[in-house]
């Protein structure tokens, strides 16, 4: 943990402002409702009451709309593409999310009918996902009690944050970390991938009871890989139905079962347990990569995992450790939906 900090240190800063409302005219919000929830003390009621805080995701928000810029920036740190995101929510299955840029522009419409898209045709990927989630849904909401948790207290510079560790009941697994404000379920870090992937949440405000990151700052190994900035976030007090009309050559989605990328899927891994070397294969110099046809089910646990190629001898090592690892379910529609992708194990002596 203290090479977490370190990084922490070295790369994006947290901004210790007080927490401000977004302008709700109009909204019709009953009293209070610009209020986030107070901190439980049980680890597993503060993630709870943490998911249901942070983001634009819940049956109680009213129609909204947001608009952000971002950038993406490559492994060495580099820009790479800048572009805005767009959507126009009434609920989990009536909206419409656009992303523009030079190299992914895409607007899906969701209705009760379907999901119908134009534009790229392949689903967003990792910096592009982690757009929308950062602003909607940084918390998944999850059976937290199948998670081995543990608070730890963390100061970063003038900043007191009471985390959560997040890891599965395995001897040694990897885990995600949420760092929250002392008093109230505000999310202002998450650290992933053993801490080499780290999400910083700064101008925070509160919509309709609702804490959401105006800036955004995800970096990997000490290098920035995204920035998000909210330029607009309101209420819709008269939604227009022009605004979620099909239009002329979208394509209807397929969503029972849908196939991602590896970096997409892998963004979206909440643990992991790390695959036993086989003493065989040590002994004869076995090293190679097993890659395995993988599919995790509605709930984000591993269904199958099936060993496509690699070293005979390192497969059912891999299968054994894939099948423990737990995902963030993906929602389409509001529903969850099934995922195929192809995950891979590097092994290597020494």
């Amino acid at each position: 943990m203290a090479s977490f900090l370190a990084r922490m240190a070295l790369g994006f800063h947290l901004v210790v402002t007080p927490v401000v409302f977004a302008q709700a005219a109009n909204s019709g919000a009953p009293a209070g409702a610009q209020t986030v929830s107070t901190m439980p003390s049980d680890p597993r009621a503060i993630l709870e009451e943490a998911a249901k805080a942070n983001g634009l995701n819940g049956p109680d928000l009213r129609p909204w709309h947001i608009k952000a810029s971002y950038e993406t920036f490559d492994l060495k740190g580099k820009p790479q593409d800048s572009g805005t995101y767009e959507e126009f929510w009434i609920s989990d299955k009536k909206y419409r999310r656009s992303y523009t840029s030079a190299s992914f522009t895409q607007t899906d419409v969701g209705t009760n009918a379907g999901l119908f898209r134009t534009g790229s045709q392949s689903w967003p990927g990792v910096l592009e996902s982690a757009v929308r989630r950062d602003l909607t849904q940084p918390i998944a909401e999850l059976n937290f009690g199948s998670f081995k948790l543990a608070k730890k207290k963390r100061s970063i510079g003038s900043a007191d944050l009471l985390c959560i560790a997040l890891a599965s009941e395995a001897e040694y697994p990897d885990e995600v970390l949420y760092c929250l404000n002392q008093d109230q379920p505000i999310l202002r870090i998450e650290s992933s991938m053993g801490g080499n992937s780290q999400t910083v949440f700064n101008g925070i405000v509160v919509f309709a009871g609702h804490a959401v990151a105006k800036d955004i700052r995800m970096q990997y190994s000490g290098k920035p890989r995204l920035s998000v900035h909210v330029e607009t976030i309101e209420p819709m007090s008269q939604v227009g139905e022009s605004e979620f009309v099909v239009p002329a050559g979208a394509v209807e989605v397929q969503t029972d079962k849908i196939t991602l990328p590896a970096a997409t899927v892998m963004a979206a891994r909440l643990s992991s347990v790390s695959p036993i070397y086989p003493d065989a294969a040590k002994a004869n110099h076995v090293e190679g990569t097993v890659i395995m046809q993988t599919t995790i089910g509605k709930d984000g646990r591993v269904v199958v995992a099936k060993a496509i190629s690699g070293p005979p001898g390192l497969r059912q090592a891999s299968v054994d450790s894939v099948l423990q690892w737990k995902f963030r379910p993906f929602l389409i529609l509001g529903e969850p939906s099934e995922v195929e992708t192809q995950l891979q194990i590097i092994y290597t002596l020494g």
